[in-house]
């Protein structure tokens, strides 16, 4: 009954369309949750380590809850740390209120700043060729990077942000999952997630 119940939850789980890394990474942390019901995770296996913890080892605000999912997984296993999420946020340039614990007086035009950009980066999963949106100041330079599991740097393309939309043709990759940023100097972002290659 309980593996019948575990295959309707995988069918649901596969079922989900995800448009943004927040959702894949959610996604592919409870593909991680029903292997470990099953007794099939394995921890050791260095791709799958390496999603579970880079992703256990983040700013849960900026990749989302799937972050609480793979910190589970780490300490059921006895490999998690407790790490600061204001550390972990402060150092990708995600801010919380400023108001609690050891969390560090915040300017409000940085909060302000962050919240007005919307960065898409899409398809996910995706083939040859991404597309980058983001309202920038015209004029300013921006940098995407593109990292293999392990954080290998597999690509790198600095964008004139002369366009709202950027087309990146990116050279063949073996299918799996890539991490990546996006930094704007000028404009305080400093974006990451993550990608599917098909």
């Amino acid at each position: 009954m309980f593996n019948m119940r575990l295959q309707e939850i995988e069918t649901i789980n596969n079922s989900i369309a995800g448009n943004n890394s927040l959702e894949l990474n959610e996604k592919l942390i409870n593909q991680y949750i029903i292997e470990w019901h099953r007794g099939e995770l394995d921890i050791h296996n260095s791709a799958d380590s390496a999603f579970i913890d880079n992703l256990a080892n983040s700013c849960p605000f900026v990749n989302g809850y799937g972050v609480y999912k793979a910190r589970v997984i780490l300490h059921a296993f006895g490999n998690y740390t407790n790490l600061s999420d204001n550390y972990l946020c402060n150092s990708v340039g995600m801010y919380k209120n400023g108001k609690g614990g050891d969390e560090p007086e915040i300017n409000p035009a940085l909060l302000l700043n962050q919240n007005e950009i919307e960065i898409r980066v899409y398809p996910n999963p995706f083939d040859n060729m991404l597309e980058i949106e983001c309202k920038l100041d015209f004029g300013t330079e921006s940098n995407f990077t593109l990292y293999d599991i392990v954080g290998k740097e597999v690509y790198h393309k600095m964008i004139q942000s002369s366009t709202n939309k950027t087309i990146l043709l990116i050279p063949e990759l073996s299918k799996g999952v890539y991490l990546y940023k996006y930094k704007n100097k000028h404009a305080k972002v400093n974006y990451s997630g993550k990608l599917i290659k098909e």
